[in-house]
């Protein structure tokens, strides 16, 4: 589990972005985090990453505090995908998936079938053996995901991951990850403005103001244009 209980996020102390963020998120669940521009999700995403030393509080994954983690055990216990990436457009898709870090396959046997699961699971076996620079922007989302989720960590965290995704590839985006949640036991924090997603039982909504991260108790399109708007 990992436990939020920050006091304060900022970039300059005397002006915080937001303040008593406190939260819990659970494996076997999947967490869509809504926030208007400009709030702080990116920023909060990056705290989690140990890129970014701006809060007050603590963050404790798994009962030890992040603060303890050297960056070697925090991408065994986390991975993250963000909005930018580095491009390296003369790599084929399967040399970019391969760079990959992998740390905590147990096995190659292992290894491979998590790969084939993430491959086949995104739709990516026709574009294995294409240029990064020949795929759209949608088509060089899946591969930054199936890069992410091939770390094998527990905890997941994803922003805005359904950026360039026609209506229809978000949606089996969507289902892909709720899928990973369910079937691997994965933690996922997903930040979104897409109000349209399909929900199982075992997912969450929650909305990130100035002064919470708060969950909402149903999946509640009207309560959360509220909390948007506040």
């Amino acid at each position: 589990m990992i436990v939020l209980d920050i006091d304060q996020l900022y970039f300059d102390e005397a002006n915080p972005i937001a303040s008593g963020l406190k939260s819990s998120f659970s494996k076997g669940h999947l967490y869509y985090i809504y926030g208007r521009n400009g709030i702080g999700k990116t920023t909060l995403f990056k705290t989690l990453a140990g890129l970014h030393q701006g809060y007050k509080g603590k963050i404790d994954i798994e009962k030890i505090p992040l603060i303890d983690f050297s960056p070697q055990e925090r991408a065994k216990k986390i991975a993250f995908m963000f909005q930018t990436e580095t491009v390296y457009p003369f790599f084929k898709v399967h040399e970019y998936l391969d760079l990959a870090n992998i740390p905590n396959a147990e096995n190659s046997i292992k290894e491979d079938e998590y790969k084939l699961f993430i491959t086949q699971g995104l739709q990516l076996e026709p574009y294995l053996d294409r240029y990064l620079r020949e795929l759209s922007q949608g088509q060089f989302q899946k591969v930054k995901l199936a890069t992410c989720l091939l770390q094998m960590t527990d905890y997941i965290v994803l922003d805005e991951p359904f950026a360039h995704l026609d209506l229809i590839q978000k949606e089996r985006m969507n289902i892909f990850i709720q899928e990973l949640v369910t079937n691997r036991n994965k933690c996922v924090l997903l930040s979104t403005h897409h109000f349209d997603l399909n929900f199982k039982s075992n997912n969450h909504t929650l909305c990130l103001t100035s002064t919470q991260l708060k969950i909402l108790n149903e999946n509640s399109k009207e309560r959360l244009i509220e909390l948007l708007s506040t």
